[in-house]
């Protein structure tokens, strides 16, 4: 996980230009309070799935420290919201983005089939599909994108943690953490 400040300007105006489900500019949000952006990959994966699990259990701590969370999904919105449902996560900021327009923007990139098919993938995939029950559905979006998270505020991208296999599993309540950390941290450290 990265902990440096990064600005990137294309991020900013893209987010400008860009609403959430119920209408209200990104830009703005962020500008409100810190956003934890979840990059899904395609909503028939295993992973994402899990992800929105995790996300859901974690809901309650992520928001205690102050942070809204985003889901930033490639599926058409009527689609996507019975899985949203599924998982308890109707009423968060949720940004359908089939072109992966934003996913360009944060740099997620589409994973070469050793980083998607690996035998990491393969076990925890075995784990999260079936001993956990998150199960496999339809692809619904480009199934190469790779996923990430990153905590906005304002016009830095404060964390970002950038998967280097879809299996990968980051803890979206050490992110929601950090900025109140920052402040904590002694002068010169």
């Amino acid at each position: 996980m990265k902990s440096i400040p990064i600005n990137r300007p294309n991020v900013r105006e893209i987010l400008n230009r860009r609403s959430s489900q119920t209408g209200e500019n990104l830009a703005d949000l962020t500008d409100e309070l810190p956003i934890i952006f979840v990059f899904l990959r395609h909503l028939g994966c295993t992973f994402c799935r899990e992800s929105l699990y995790e996300v859901a259990r974690q809901r309650r701590a992520i928001e205690m420290e102050g942070s809204a969370i985003a889901l930033v999904h490639m599926s058409p919105p009527e689609e996507a919201s019975q899985i949203f449902q599924k998982y308890g996560l109707s009423d968060i900021i949720k940004i359908s983005d089939p072109e992966q327009e934003i996913y360009r923007a944060f740099d997620l990139h589409r994973g070469s089939w050793l980083r998607l098919l690996g035998v990491k993938v393969w076990l925890r995939g075995f784990v999260a599909g079936f001993l956990n029950g998150h199960g496999q559905g339809p692809a619904m979006g480009d199934v190469a994108q790779m996923p990430g998270v990153f905590l906005v505020h304002g016009s830095e991208i404060l964390l970002e943690y950038r998967h280097k296999s879809p299996a990968d599993r980051p803890d979206y309540v050490e992110m929601a953490i950090y900025p109140f950390q920052i402040e904590k941290l002694p002068v010169g450290s």
